[in-house]
């Protein structure tokens, strides 16, 4: 009766541990399954960075608080058309990579980085920890300057980039602060590309 009751005990523990086991799998699964769209839809699937919805919410979030201590750094390729058309789109998208991922590593961790369209990217500046956004700005033209350099072989197609930089007020939206952004980017494309422009001191 004793060695019987052992066995059964065994069994259960046995059982017990195939169905504790089976549900951590089950739902390591069901994470896997559920993370991968839900990341998928907050980020560019070409560069990796954060895409134009997930750039919406952050942007919406920062400006419903009452410190609005962050500036918009809005940024374009510069002749980015000539490479996709000399060099094929398959180039075009190595490039995007490059910039993109110089963008995220020049920025930091306390900054969040955005492909919002096709050659277009965004870096919303928490200025609380980065409270220089002209030696951002400065360190990201230089840094991209070196890395397109040093990729594109073709001497007469250089890309560079042109950034519109504007510092959130109180009485900011989310229009406004994206339309001010380009105008300074647009400022700096009429100036002669490879720069940054802040909206203040192109338009006060």
């Amino acid at each position: 009766m004793a060695g019987l009751l052992k066995e059964y005990k065994n069994q259960f523990i046995l059982q017990l541990l195939v169905i504790l086991f089976g549900s951590v799998g089950l739902s390591f699964f069901i994470a896997r399954l559920v993370s991968q769209p839900i990341h998928m839809a907050f980020h560019d699937s070409l560069t990796g960075l954060n895409n134009r919805h997930a750039f919406e919410d952050e942007i919406s979030r920062r400006l419903e608080q009452k410190d609005r201590s962050f500036g918009l750094m809005m940024i374009d390729l510069d002749n980015f058309k000539c490479v996709n058309d000399e060099l094929g789109h398959g180039e075009g998208d190595r490039i995007l990579k490059i910039a993109a991922a110089t963008i995220d590593e020049v920025i930091g961790a306390d900054n969040f980085a955005a492909r919002v369209g096709g050659d277009e990217f965004v870096v919303l500046v928490d200025m609380k920890n980065s409270p220089n956004v002209e030696a951002i700005a400065n360190h990201l033209l230089q840094t991209m300057n070196e890395r397109m350099d040093a990729q594109l072989s073709d001497e007469k197609i250089r890309t560079s980039i042109s950034i519109g930089v504007v510092v959130a007020t109180e009485t900011d939206t989310f229009e406004s602060l994206y339309k001010k952004a380009d105008m300074a980017l647009y400022e700096s494309k009429d100036r002669g590309k490879n720069q940054f422009n802040f909206y203040e001191s192109a338009f006060s």
